[in-house]
């Protein structure tokens, strides 16, 4: 069972958003996911997807789901782009049933945390969700030692998510500057590790980011 202090003893501090993958099944009950920041305040964990999403759909549909954290950027990128996938999903074979809710988790994830939806408080672009965490698990997973291209992939990732956005509401200022800091961030990962996966998910983004723009 989950306790009230288990998320400092997992390292996750009130006043920080942290990057995770949330997954949930849609009303036909596909399993979905989507890169989303989360917060913790008090025994509470909370999302803010935007009202226009899919995943916004499927957790008012089950009202449950798991954060699933990760440092894979394809995992970020393909729950990201979902268009970039077979028949435009996330593919079934990531996944695997959670333990506590009705919900799919990422397999490779190395922490989960499995939640019920407490409370959907309506904001102006999104909606608020109050969660409660019913089960914490930490997968063993080998070391990763901290190299700056895989941090700037999946920053490059986040970017695009507004870019896409942006662009689709004409505010090309906005998407303008935050592509400045993807260029930017492909500099950094093209520097410190060419030729890697990190370096192909950007250029990926960027491909996506330069077709986005010719689309009407």
């Amino acid at each position: 069972m989950f306790k009230m202090n288990t998320f400092s003893d997992l390292g996750l501090m009130e006043g920080q958003i942290y990057e995770a993958i949330v997954s949930t099944y849609m009303p036909d009950e596909t399993p979905t996911a989507s890169p989303m920041g989360i917060t913790v305040s008090g025994a509470q964990l909370y999302i803010r997807p935007f009202k226009t999403t899919t995943l916004l759909k499927g957790l008012r549909h089950s009202r449950c789901g798991v954060v699933n954290f990760t440092l894979d950027p394809r995992l970020f990128y393909i729950t990201a782009f979902k268009e970039k996938n077979p028949d435009g999903k996330v593919p079934k074979d990531l996944f695997e049933p959670a333990q506590s809710v009705k919900a799919p988790r990422i397999k490779s994830s190395s922490l989960y945390l499995e939640f019920k939806v407490m409370e959907f408080i309506d904001e102006v672009e999104r909606v608020k969700l109050g969660c409660q965490v019913t089960r914490s698990e930490a997968a063993t997973v080998a070391p990763n030692p901290y190299c700056r291209g895989l941090f700037a992939s999946i920053e490059c990732i986040i970017h695009a998510t507004r870019i896409r956005k942006y662009i689709q509401e004409k505010r090309f200022d906005e998407a303008g500057k935050l592509l400045h800091l993807v260029k930017y961030y492909r500099e950094l990962v093209n520097r410190v590790s060419p030729f890697s996966a990190y370096s192909q998910v950007v250029d990926d983004v960027l491909r996506d980011v330069e077709r986005w723009k010719k689309t009407p």
